[in-house]
Formats: structure tokens, C-alpha cells, sequence
């Protein structure tokens, strides 16, 4: 699902006309860079599979990732993204072949997941409007 998700991002991306570029790193945190035709610097994007319902009924994307490290009792231990590891979450949804796009700065006051909201739904434009770093 994962890997069908990181696709349908992929390809709006490149229809809405940013350059994608992959880690070169194997296993790296971030899922791909997307830089504005016009200029700036890659950006780094996290994709993420909607979840189908949260604790409310709504649906979720989680940002979160695998911390490396493994429970006593439970697993895998997950931990929020840091912020130098996304300036992008996208949220994909197989069953109604959507988008949805928040900056980091959008979801800096949560923990563990963003609820999917229509005014998040394919807002690529986001990605141009994100202040440079400097």
C-alpha cells in the first residue's frame, strides 16, 4: 500500500510540474524531495496511507514513523517525525483516489496523527508557497 500510495503522490506531483528527486540513501526517513520549477531548494515529502477511520470515525493520517528500536512487549516502538525530516506530509486515499497535502508548520501542534479535512484535498500549491529557508 505504502509503495501505491508514494506512486499516486508521485505522479500528481509531476503533473502539477515540480521535479522529484529520491533519497540516495537506502532506508532514509524521507520519501522523496519535490523542488518548484521556478526555483528554491527540494523539499522534503513524507506519504503516508490514510488511514480508514480514527477514534471518532474520521479518517487519519499518522505522523509518525518506526523508531528503530523495539518494545519490551509490544513491537515496534513509533515516535512524531522530527521536524528536520518532513517540511511536507501527504496523506493518500486508495478508495477515493485522493490527496491530501499539509506543511509541517500545519501539523507542527499534533502528536500522533492529522484528520483528513477537504481544505487539505490536493493543495499542491502548498508546495510553492512555503517560505525558503535562510
Amino acid at each position: 500500500m505504502g509503495t501505491i500510495a508514494e506512486l499516486a503522490v508521485k505522479h500528481r506531483v509531476l503533473l502539477h510540474g515540480f521535479r522529484v528527486y529520491d533519497p540516495v540513501v537506502e532506508g532514509a526517513k524521507v520519501d522523496f524531495y519535490v523542488e518548484d520549477p521556478d526555483g528554491g531548494v527540494p523539499r522534503k515529502v513524507q506519504v503516508k496511507c490514510v488511514n480508514a477511520s480514527g477514534t471518532h470515525g474520521l479518517p487519519l493520517v499518522q505522523i509518525r514513523c518506526a523508531d528503530g528500536t523495539k518494545g519490551s512487549t509490544k513491537g515496534t516502538r513509533f515516535r512524531r517525525y522530527r521536524d528536520d525530516e518532513f517540511d511536507f506530509i501527504v496523506g493518500y486515499d486508495l478508495v477515493t483516489d485522493t490527496c491530501y497535502v499539509w506543511t509541517r508548520e500545519e501539523v507542527a501542534h499534533l502528536k500522533a496523527s492529522v484528520t483528513v479535512t477537504l481544505d487539505a484535498a490536493e493543495q499542491w500549491g502548498k508546495f510553492r508557497s512555503v517560505a525558503q529557508p535562510g
